[in-house]
Order: structure tokens, then sequence, then C-alpha cells
């Protein structure tokens, strides 16, 4: 199994495939597009991954609110902290600029990127779309020439379309590079995402991807292991509770207090806390609790705002 998912690993991580991946995800996200509007689309979809209806007019579960807070919640914030050049402003206000990963540059067009000035090792990040990310760990073996085709098709594409994440919408298409975060320990660089309610810290969501084969635990405040899957079957590895995790709580609840929902990405490594991204919509609310309950609990917690 090791090495079946590792050879996937390899071939996800091939400029040509994730160029065919991306032209093929676009046609069929404008052609959904085109034939359903957000209301029949959302309904269809959480069906197809729920096998049960969803009811927007009275929303229940957490990933029914989801759904609820995708096409009735327009807030100016969420739109900036949905961008991942725009959110740094915004972290800068509440006092934590020191936590960015610093950007080395950002341009609107994928030819605009020169051999020259790409570093050793970097990040290079569509701001306007999500899983849209390269990871170069040596620029001696980085094909520019082709994975500026990649970057050019993600610049042409709105990722409201996907999932009808109208915080999307109207973002700016544009590539930034970041620094890359270098670590020397078996597990990499560890992303710790805090789930937070109305600026209320929730629980934390780690994923396991060590031997190419995803896996996902839960953990409340005190660092005990949650009795609840999400998404993925859960890890059997241990993750080590993190240095400053009350500290990285604060950080998440500052950063939510204004906001329904969010989840707020850190990573913590040697006591250093590196702020990483908002997401207001995970796997697009339409990953399964292994718990209903939960879900639903999580729900009753989540408090709708007035529809905008």
């Amino acid at each position: 199994m090791y090495l079946i998912n590792y050879l996937k690993h390899i071939v996800r991580s091939n400029p040509y495939y994730q160029l065919y991946k991306s032209r093929k995800n676009w046609r069929n996200a404008q052609r959904s597009v085109r034939q359903y509007d957000d209301v029949t689309f959302l309904k269809n979809t959480y069906q197809r991954n729920f096998n049960k209806p969803l009811d927007l007019d009275n929303p229940v579960s957490f990933n029914e609110k989801l759904q609820w807070l995708k096409i009735n919640y327009s807030n100016p914030l969420v739109e900036q902290l949905s961008d991942k050049y725009t959110f740094r402003d915004y972290v800068k206000q509440q006092g934590y600029g020191h936590l960015l990963n610093p950007i080395l540059f950002s341009v609107t067009s994928a030819k605009d990127i020169k051999y020259s000035d790409l570093p050793d090792k970097f990040v290079l990040k569509a701001s306007h779309g999500s899983g849209w990310n390269i990871i170069c760990k040596d620029k001696r073996k980085f094909n520019l020439k082709v994975w500026r085709k990649v970057l050019d098709s993600w610049l042409k594409q709105n990722y409201y379309c996907y999932y009808r994440e109208t915080n999307y919408k109207n973002l700016k298409p544009r590539i930034i590079c970041e620094k890359y975060i270098e670590t020397h320990t078996k597990e990499g660089l560890l992303d710790y995402k805090l789930y937070c309610i109305d600026g209320k810290f929730q629980f934390f969501q780690m994923i396991d991807n060590s031997n190419w084969d995803k896996r996902i635990n839960l953990y409340d405040k005190d660092w005990n292991l949650l009795p609840v899957g999400y998404a993925f079957k859960q890890s059997d590895n241990v993750f080590k509770k993190p240095d400053d995790l009350e500290q990285m709580i604060k950080i998440a609840e500052d950063l939510s207090k204004s906001l329904p929902f969010v989840r707020v990405d850190l990573y913590n490594y040697n006591r250093q806390i590196i702020f990483g991204e908002f997401t207001f919509f995970p796997s697009a609310g339409l990953k399964l609790f292994s718990d209903d309950s939960f879900d639903i609990a999580l729900g009753q917690s989540l408090k709708l705002p007035v529809k905008s």
C-alpha cells in the first residue's frame, strides 16, 4: 500500500498531470455553472455526499450551515481573508504581522516569473483559490516552462465555480511566491488547523500523510484525541502536544473574533508560530464526520448571522 500511495504522489506532483487535471476540472466547473444555479448545485452536491437532502430553510448540522453561509452571508472581511495576498493586512492590523511567512514576489501572469528570481527552495500559490500550491525543494529540478502553463491555468479560473463559495467570486487572480519553511524532522512541517466559531476555539484538526495515505485526527483544547473521524480514517500515529498550545488558541480566537466561523491554520516549529491561512469552508462542507451527533452539536454552536 505504501508503494502504491507513493507512486500516486509522484504522478500527482508531475506538472503535466497537474495541467491536465486543472484544465479538466475547470471545464467541468464551467459546465456546472451553466447548468445549475447555486441553490440547485448545493442541494445536488449535498445529497450526493451525505445521502440526505439539504435543508437551507432550517439548517441544523455544521455542514448544512456551511452550505447556507456560502450563498446567504456576504461580508467584505470574509472576501479579504479568503485571498492569500490581501489577508496579510488584516493579520497585521490584529497585531500578528510577525507571524506572517514572507512573500518574495507576486505576479498576475506566469510569464513574469523569472527563473533567476526564484530561490533554491520556495512555494508558489494562487492566492485566489484553494489547493493551488507548488512546493519546490530543489530549484534545479523545477521545470518553470511547464509549471508556467499550470499557473496560467489557475490564473484563468474562478474558484467560486467549483463549490459555489461566493467569498472567492470577486478575488483578483494572482500568484505569490513564499519563503519555503525549512524543517529537520521526520514528520516535516506540521499544520495545526484550529476551528473557531464566533471567536471561540472548538478543536484542532491534524493531518497525517506520513505514509502517503492521508489520515485525520481531531484534538480538544487540552490535546485529548477526540473519538471522531473526519473525512478520512483516524491516524494511529501520536501527534505530540504542540509547544505554546495556549498561545496558538489565543491567536486563532483573536483573528476569528468577528466571524461566524473560520478555520485558522498555523504552523509551529521550534516554538516559532507561523500563520498559514484562513479557511471558511473546510472541504467545501462536504465531508462526513464519523459521528453525526458531533456534526449536529457543532452546528448548534454555530449561530447563523442575518441573511445578507
